[in-house]
């Protein structure tokens, strides 16, 4: 509007007709997305408003826009844009406002705006930072809940990376509507615009891309359960309902206070997979297509891997959408140790990304070396982080927790395995574990073949019989012979499997071997993520 005021366009209805076609044509090249619908409706309103001379209210514009956008669409409301977009401009417009009155910045607690109401600083800048800051802390508190229940984590540098990045955003946006007509009314006047778009996108995008990998920049979260948040809920708009400042602190010490009894009670502040202090050894098998991941937590809240799952063509790990996300909604961010059954990219690949997202106390293999980026760049990352690396070799005891203990089956320890120098057969090297847990137990067998599964019968027999087996190299017709099967004996028998894969896994005969031994057969391609659960005694599904 007051750009067509510039070009000599004085009539206020008319400048503001045009803006509403405006701004809808602009809206309708980029998509109606549900947060472009927000600000969209928002935006109209508010000129309506001042179409009919009327004073627009932030709150009625909010809350009349979500009830048209969910009138439209009711789909809406379970998207994560829309739920975020709501509650961020709810922060703002309900809680910025009475931040700035905390801190003596406002003298009406009560208005929705932040306009100053006394002149409390002379400098024009530092009232624009502390505008800026209190719009950040606003939305941040009300998205909080959205953001844990969808991504898992909460970020702390958000609060001060907003405050360049929100009137930068401000900034590209309003050159995106410059830029049409003035490309219309020369191509010189476009490539300019163009070019200074162009430009400040990438500042915004190196500005987001560095706050967010500084150190602590954010941290993980558990999704939070609904209890938990109809008593933040209740609980913010108790404090923020305050007269006095001194109301405020006396009230949010009773918040902090019910938040504590509550916890010491041991009311469920997250929605948690695993059970936390219920003395069980949980095992999960996730699905990470044509891999394996096992992931292990002790009754006693210590965790390790088993492989890392696959690094897929386009150098993605597949851990990064499945293992990691699974972790930060449990707040799990330490890993005690992590063993490689061996150096098979479907096994290993995903180590350095979960090195890159955990703190991994140590590392265990057989010692294979492969010379692949994959390999290296997790010897960096292990080594930059001072994470220790271990060779496990048949007879080596680990005591993972109490009543929790690891044995090493294989490979002996002077067995030749691959290296820079000496490509051997790579599964001679495998790494097979049992993992005990009073009077149960889980066997992984990694790739073996046949070879190796003789060498295992003849050396520990009856030994390998166990609750759980981790079916060797994907179901494949090279493992799993009928006296293999018959030793371990198990209840399950997972086998992890890509769907589709290419190598035809897993065979449909082994499928029915095991079966027909009487287990319990659970694939990954089929199951999904497959959870155990063992009190020492007995071991169970959990569906989840």
């Amino acid at each position: 509007a007051q750009l067509l005021r510039i070009f000599g366009l004085y009539w206020h209805r008319i400048r503001i007709g045009i803006t509403m076609a405006t701004i809808l044509f602009y809206c309708a090249i980029v998509g109606f997305q549900p947060s472009v619908v927000r600000a969209l409706l928002m935006i109209e309103l508010y000129l309506i408003a001042m179409l009919l001379e009327r004073k627009p209210d932030p709150l009625n514009i909010v809350m009349s826009a979500a009830a048209i956008s969910l009138l439209l669409r009711p789909q809406d409301l379970f998207d994560v844009g829309f739920q975020l977009s709501y509650a961020g401009v709810l922060g703002m417009v309900l809680i910025s406002p009475r931040i700035l009155w905390l801190f003596g910045l406002k003298e009406n607690p009560m208005r929705t705006s932040l306009t100053w109401d006394k002149k409390l600083f002379d400098s024009r800048w530092i009232k624009e930072i502390a505008s800026a800051i209190a719009l950040s802390l606003g939305a941040s508190i009300a998205s909080y809940p959205v953001i844990a229940a969808h991504f898992y984590r909460i970020s702390f540098i958000g609060l001060l990376a907003n405050v360049p990045l929100i009137p930068l955003s401000a900034i590209i946006t309003a050159y995106g509507f410059l830029l049409l007509p003035l490309a219309a009314l020369s191509q010189w006047a476009g490539q300019l615009y163009g070019s200074a778009t162009a430009y400040m996108t990438d500042l915004l995008l190196f500005l987001t891309h560095f706050s967010s990998h500084l150190p602590s920049a954010a941290r993980a979260a558990a999704s939070p359960t609904l209890a938990f948040l109809l008593c933040l809920f209740l609980g913010t708009i108790f404090c923020f309902r305050s007269q006095t400042r001194l109301q405020f602190a006396g009230r949010i010490t009773i918040v902090f206070a019910g938040f504590f009894v509550l916890w010491s009670l041991h009311v469920p502040f997250s929605n948690s997979v695993l059970e936390p202090n219920s003395g069980k050894l949980q095992v999960l098998f996730f699905d990470v297509g044509q891999g394996d991941c096992i992931f292990l937590h002790t009754p006693n809240a210590k965790n390790y891997f088993i492989d890392f799952g696959r690094l897929e063509r386009n150098g993605n790990a597949n851990i990064e959408r499945t293992a990691i996300p699974f972790l930060r909604a449990e707040n799990i961010t330490t890993v005690d140790a992590g063993f490689i059954t061996h150096m098979h990219v479907d096994h290993y690949g995903g180590a350095p990304s979960l090195l890159e997202h955990c703190n991994i106390g140590e590392l265990f293999s057989s010692g294979e070396r492969v010379p692949t980026r994959t390999a290296r760049a997790l010897d960096s990352l292990a080594a930059a982080q001072h994470v220790a690396h271990r060779i496990l070799a048949c007879g080596d005891t680990l005591h993972l927790d109490s009543d929790v203990t690891l044995y090493v089956l294989y490979p002996k320890r002077n067995a030749k395995i691959m290296d820079d120098r000496s490509p051997k057969d790579i599964h001679a090297g495998m790494l097979v574990v049992k993992v005990i847990y009073r009077n149960t137990s889980f066997l992984f067998l990694g790739d073996v073949e046949r070879s190796q599964e003789e060498k295992l019968l003849s050396t520990y027999g009856s030994f390998l019989h166990s609750n759980v087996v981790k079916v060797a190299h994907h179901g494949s017709a090279t493992s799993s012979s009928l006296n293999f099967i018959a030793a371990t004996h198990p209840n399950f028998a997972v086998i992890s499997v890509g769907e589709h894969n290419l190598f035809g896994h897993p065979s449909l005969a082994i499928v029915k071997r095991w079966m027909t031994s009487g287990a319990t057969v659970l694939r990954t391609d089929k199951d999904g993520a497959v959870l155990f659960t063992s009190d020492g005694n007995r071991v169970e599904r959990k569906m989840w």
